[in-house]
């Protein structure tokens, strides 16, 4: 069944944060949104971290146990392979986001009917915003602008 948004948390060792991170995903405000958790070979207690959340949160959380160490991008493609939802989203297994985040983000991409959707970063440490993405590079993502994306990021 068809989820509107697929969020890919790759994981490894990621136990002192990982209970912070699921509990902002799984309240999320976004009713139909499935988690995907890609354990990539743990060492610490994230797997039974994991196990915990599955137990808790079946209709939302899926978990998927690597056999080999492919790091965070090899996590992301796992997740990929085998996401429902009509949108893909990614979170850190050290972040936290809003519990509103995932409504907002699928909202204001059915409103202007767009494929990619981004938002800002927050630095809780420093208090530095990490990425802010500036008005003018909506639309359609021509050179242009894709130059412009990453004269931001940069």
């Amino acid at each position: 069944m068809q989820k509107k948004v697929s969020v890919i948390v790759p994981v490894y060792n990621s136990e002192k944060y990982l209970v912070n991170c699921l509990t902002y995903l799984v309240n999320q405000t976004l009713e139909d949104i499935e988690i995907i958790c890609v354990d990539d070979c743990s060492t610490d207690e994230s797997v039974d971290i994991l196990k915990d959340c599955l137990s808790q949160f079946p209709d939302k959380v899926r978990v998927i146990q690597h056999k080999k160490n492919l790091g965070p991008g090899g996590a992301r493609n796992t997740g990929i392979k085998v996401a429902r939802g009509e949108y893909i989203g990614f979170v850190d297994s050290d972040d936290q986001v809003d519990v509103s985040m995932y409504e907002k983000l699928y909202a204001k991409a059915k409103e202007d009917d767009y494929d990619i959707v981004e938002c800002a970063f927050h630095n809780q440490k420093t208090g530095n915003n990490l990425i802010v993405i500036n008005s003018g590079l909506t639309g359609v993502l021509d050179k242009e602008k894709r130059c412009g994306i990453i004269d931001e990021v940069g």
